[in-house]
């Protein structure tokens, strides 16, 4: 099941049964993601729609305690058991929860289950801390026919070595269907983000979830096969920061404005980015007359490829990285010989 919503900072969703603002782009991304799809809403909600007739192209459930109360085309329910019994007739992926308020208190709180053979099939392949004791966690691989995103304790489960799905894995967040498949889980404070691709509409949705709010933003890339895919996701300020890929030509680009920011020379890799900084692998010349040579640089964000802006330059090429924590970030280099090395830099914000 999924919530849909438009929200300002306060995470307000309206006023006086009407939204807050009407944005032309935001009623075109609700009307392209829930078409086709099942709506489900409260009395109120209904009514705020033109003429208080339900939105065409979609099953329209509309949940009240009036037993008197009728539409047509909409199919009516009067209680959450009621609700449940007529959402197993859909797939759960095609149900999106548009409003109002009540409704979205009356769902949020429902958990989800996952099958303890899933746990022990596809096993767990991510576990990366985010926020205090708790962890992001990834169950089945990328390409596993099952895929769970969600989050769990991470000393219960050091101590146990252990996941009890009935306590410890405390909340799901995401899982893949038929369709899709889930890729790229990453942490940067309180988020977790990741990307869901669908092959079948040739989507990708990148979705940053708050573990504070209990809530997601969606960001989708329409047209994968024809366009530029993401190859890597990164988080600045909450948005998502994405490197796409067209034909061997490399951008980063803002998702959540939609605004390229930079295109990378040819060659050229960025490994990592925050708020502070970005990690790369570059071909640089020192002097216009040297041959270009593959090095690591740092550069303070956003200022790529600035010289004033470099604060670190060595002469390796490192692949991967870890982030310990916020002040140690563990990038991965390989050598010659084919054996990996770890190399520590210090990242102390303060241009070391």
């Amino acid at each position: 099941m999924n919530l849909i919503a438009a929200v300002d900072k306060n995470w307000a969703i309206g006023r006086n049964n009407k939204l807050l603002v009407s944005i032309p782009d935001d009623m075109k991304f609700f009307r392209e993601t829930t078409t086709g799809k099942v709506v489900v809403m409260g009395r109120k909600t209904l009514e705020s729609f033109p003429g208080k007739k339900p939105l065409k192209n979609r099953v329209n459930i509309v949940l009240t305690s009036d037993n008197s109360y009728q539409v047509d085309g909409a199919v009516i329910v009067h209680d959450m058991d009621e609700l449940h019994e007529e959402l197993k007739k859909y797939d759960s992926q095609d149900i999106y929860v548009i409003g109002g308020e009540s409704i979205y208190r009356q769902l949020l709180d429902k958990p989800i289950s996952v099958d303890i053979d899933v746990l022990s099939t596809y096993g767990i392949e991510k576990i990366i801390s985010y926020h205090g004791n708790n962890c992001a966690i990834q169950i089945g691989s990328d390409y596993s026919p099952v895929t769970y995103i969600g989050t769990i304790l991470i000393n219960k489960f050091i101590s146990e070595i252990s996941v009890n799905i009935g306590t410890d894995l405390y909340n799901y967040i995401e899982q893949s269907t038929d369709d899709t498949y889930i890729t790229n889980l990453g942490v940067s404070g309180k988020y977790i983000y990741y990307m869901k691709v669908n092959a079948e509409d040739e989507s990708e949705q990148v979705i940053v979830y708050d573990s504070e709010s209990n809530s997601k933003r969606i960001r989708i890339n329409y047209n994968i096969n024809e366009k530029s895919r993401i190859e890597k996701i990164f988080l600045v300020g909450g948005e998502p920061i994405v490197i796409t890929n067209a034909n061997g030509e490399y951008k980063i680009v803002n998702l959540g404005t939609q605004s390229e920011l930079m295109e990378l020379k040819k060659g050229d890799e960025v490994l990592y980015i925050d708020d502070t900084f970005i990690v790369m692998n570059e071909y640089v010349r020192k002097f216009f007359w040297q041959k270009y040579t593959e090095m690591v640089t740092v550069y303070r964000y956003p200022g790529i490829y600035e010289d004033d802006k470099r604060i670190l330059m060595e002469n390796r090429r490192f692949f991967d990285y870890i982030q310990n924590s916020d002040e140690l970030l563990i990038l991965l280099e390989e050598e010659r010989d084919g054996e990996l090395k770890r190399t520590e830099e210090e990242s102390e914000k303060t241009g070391k």
